[in-house]
């Protein structure tokens, strides 16, 4: 496969094998702190045996999202995001891995673009700050959102009105709108 041309777009390596517990143990493979990945991309969902991948099992502890292919021999309760396709075909493979790189150079041209605009604001936040606000006085009390609604003088007549009349309090007429001033 073209793993040469896939390592330019994705910025960890292909693994074939995996060895267990890499994230979990990292002191004894790595030799201390790492930064996880944002997300792990499955071509295969399976080992040799046809058991659960042990990357994916280990990505569901550590709360990686997970984007797997998956067809109808694969269980796809513990992926994040599975994506319905044929995992066993070198054509259907191809397609995606050019649909995940197309992807990633996306999104990293976005990422690029919104922070050198957020680096322009920011400086000119810098220079043009407003002044901010110092409140002098304790603000009065305003009674909760709840009771203004629900407690106004308006509204318990409404209600009494309803009650009066034989209509359900908590029933609103068709056509009247309820619960406003």
């Amino acid at each position: 496969m073209k793993e040469l041309n896939l390592l330019n777009t994705f910025d960890t390596n292909t693994t074939r094998l995996w060895r267990q517990d890499i994230f979990t143990n990292r002191k004894d493979y790595v030799g201390g702190p790492v930064r996880f990945p944002d997300a792990m991309i499955f071509l295969n969902t399976h080992t040799s045996a046809m058991e659960r991948h042990p990357a994916i099992i280990e990505a569901a502890k550590l709360c990686i999202p997970t984007i797997a292919i998956v067809d109808s021999n694969c269980e796809p309760n513990s992926i994040s995001y599975p994506i319905p396709g044929n995992d066993d075909s070198m054509a259907s493979i191809e397609f995606y891995m050019k649909l995940f790189s197309d992807a990633i150079k996306i999104g990293r041209k976005v990422k690029d673009e919104t922070l050198t605009t957020t680096n322009v604001e920011s400086k000119e936040n810098k220079f043009f700050k407003k002044p901010q606000r110092i409140l002098q006085n304790k603000p009065k009390m305003f009674k909760p959102i709840f009771e203004q609604r629900f407690h106004s003088k308006q509204i318990k007549n409404k209600f009494q009105n309803r009650r009066e009349a034989g209509t359900g309090a908590n029933m609103i007429p068709i056509g009247e709108k309820g619960g406003g001033k």
